[in-house]
């Protein structure tokens, strides 16, 4: 059954803009981190359908050019990384744990190793500088997908260090991309309404998906590798079968446009974070 679980009313200080989810082994629980417009990041610990908050991290002013790199478990600062001139605009880890990649207006992505905060190569995603929205490395660390302010979809081969795919995806910027869990499958999420679904391999669109009523903002796959979700400013929730290829069911439960969504580890939650300064978690079917 699709229904919404969990309410956090004022969360933030302001508009939520991101969030993500993960299970923290050292004390069996998951862990969800929010991150808004307050310049505060919450990190919220979800256990026995609770949401509570462990730690409120500061550090950030606005648009700072800053990577700032917190511990889970105290709430710590552990590093900061300075990516300036150019805003550090959208950030991924990569799936070892070893580097970050950064993207930013001037179109060049940077990849930084965290243990030393250092620069370790950059890419020139276009040549006039066109904005970088989003980034994201697949799940088996071979490639880094970069979406940016044209509607352009640039994906690099790490291995190789080059670029393996270049091709227009969108007529509008390009505010997020999501690899499928084997990284066979690219979704991105456009301001022109539309979520496309690409082959990786290939560069081929394998599928063009209509349904928001405004841009698409968020887009993030399930580990069943099955579904994957969206969210729009529009105020929705979509989620959606891959195979299918079609929306499965719609969830109104925001007052204002819904900035980022993200599956919990075990593909039986979605939480989404909005303008609105609220968290919802919904309960999602297990797929067999």
């Amino acid at each position: 059954m699709y229904t919404r679980k969990f309410r956090k009313e004022q969360a933030h200080e302001d508009g939520i803009w991101c969030c993500a989810w993960s299970k923290f082994e050292k004390e069996n629980i998951e862990i969800i981190a929010t991150g808004s417009v307050d310049d505060k990041i919450k990190i919220w610990s979800w256990q026995k359908e609770n949401l509570e908050l462990r730690h409120t991290c500061e550090g950030h002013h606005s648009l700072d050019a800053m990577i700032r790199i917190w511990d889970i478990e105290s709430g710590k600062p552990i590093k900061t990384i300075d990516a300036s001139p150019a805003d550090a605009w959208t950030v991924s880890f990569s799936p070892d744990g070893k580097n970050i990649a950064s993207g930013s207006y001037s179109g060049k992505v940077n990849v930084f190793n965290l243990d030393t905060g250092k620069k370790e190569t950059n890419f020139q995603v276009d040549e006039k500088g066109k904005f970088t929205m989003s980034i994201s490395y697949s799940p088996d660390g071979k490639y880094l997908a970069c979406g940016s302010i044209d509607g352009f979809v640039y994906i690099y081969d790490l291995q190789g260090n080059k670029l393996l795919h270049s091709f227009e995806g969108h007529a509008m910027p390009i505010r997020s991309l999501a690899f499928s869990p084997n990284s066979q499958v690219l979704c991105t999420a456009s301001d022109d309404n539309y979520i496309k679904v690409f082959d990786v391999q290939n560069a081929k669109v394998t599928g063009t998906l209509s349904g928001h009523g405004s841009w698409v903002l968020s887009v993030a796959f399930s580990p069943d590798n099955i579904h994957f979700v969206s969210s729009s400013s529009d105020r929705t929730v979509k989620v959606w079968d891959k195979e299918k290829m079609k929306c499965v069911h719609t969830f109104y439960e925001h007052q204002d446009q819904v900035w980022g969504v993200r599956y919990n580890p075990s593909a039986t939650n979605i939480v989404s974070v909005s303008e609105d300064r609220s968290i919802n978690i919904y309960e999602v079917p297990v797929t067999q």
